[in-house]
């Protein structure tokens, strides 16, 4: 098991010192660390505000970080508070400085997908560089449902430019790596798989990717 720091982990829930989350830390000692797997995957535990501030030495470090594995085929990121949510505001604080400070160096350095808490809802996004889809860009997901009792009712995606599927269902997110191709399952907790798709690297080192239930390609609104 690997965690996460979130704002229920914390008294005060945001700016505060390891001091303020003593069974975290007890438990599990860094508010943010990589862990690499050989020399075919890299996973980023970050802390969004929490203990550590978004910027400064965690920004720093994080570049560093993925500067240092730029040849690991697979690279994930793993936080609590989404960039691209799901359910809360676009415009929140805490979403506006994952997404000022971690995003470019998401795509910069080529992250395969990034995933995302807090808002207690399913939800995958389309790949997405420099504020638009791409299909080079990175997918987000999330919205960490598992464990909540009630999932909340997420945004319709036809409506939100960012988000290819939503689903206001308690899941897991299954990652299966061969080779340079991984695919992505969301199951819920019945054990019904409700969404998919597969993401490869290519000869060029490019993303390929494929939404398996993806609807028709939906241009982002003006």
């Amino acid at each position: 098991m690997v965690a996460t720091i979130g704002n229920h982990d914390v008294n005060g829930r945001y700016s505060q010192t390891p001091e303020q989350a003593k069974v975290y830390y007890a438990l599990f000692q860094e508010g943010y660390h990589v862990l690499d797997f050989g020399d075919y995957m890299s996973i980023f535990v970050l802390d969004t505000d929490h203990t550590s501030p978004i910027d400064g030495d965690q920004h720093i470090w994080l570049e560093n970080a993925l500067i240092e594995r730029k040849d690991i085929p697979h690279k994930f990121a793993f936080y609590h508070v989404p960039a691209y949510p799901s359910v809360r505001k676009f415009g929140g604080k805490i979403n506006a400085r994952v997404r000022r400070f971690w995003v470019p160096l998401f795509e910069r350095h080529d992250l395969t997908a990034a995933f995302e808490h807090h808002d207690h809802a399913y939800k995958r996004t389309y790949p997405i560089d420099r504020g638009n889809r791409h299909e080079g860009g990175v997918v987000y997901l999330g919205d960490g449902a598992w464990g909540v009792k009630k999932p909340r009712p997420p945004k319709n995606p036809k409506k939100v430019w960012y988000l290819a599927e939503t689903a206001a269902t308690q899941h897991f997110i299954l990652v299966t790596i061969k080779g340079n191709e991984r695919a992505f399952t969301a199951i819920d907790k019945e054990g019904k798989v409700f969404d998919s798709y597969t993401q490869k690297n290519s000869e060029s080192g490019s993303l390929d990717q494929n939404f398996l239930t993806d609807k028709a390609r939906r241009p982002r609104p003006t």
